[in-house]
């Protein structure tokens, strides 16, 4: 799982050219706009899940995020 977080952030960048194709847009600012959501995402999301894993077990914690990521 670890390796996935940093390899996901480097394998969505190339494919937005694709994905703003897909969607009939042409603005870059918008593309920029989805690579810096999707790493805040991946940024913020320990500070979320760090408090559960104390209160609930990391076990529990990992398995959610698992079926989450399913």
């Amino acid at each position: 799982m670890t390796l996935m977080t940093g390899l996901s952030s480097s394998m969505f960048a190339p494919s937005i050219p694709a994905l703003l194709v897909e969607f009939d847009s042409t603005n870059s600012i918008l593309g920029s706009l989805v690579v810096t959501i999707f790493v805040l995402g991946l940024a913020t999301g320990p500070l979320f899940f760090a408090p559960l894993s104390e209160l609930y077990g990391r076990s529990y914690v990992q398995h959610a995020g698992c079926i989450g990521y399913v």
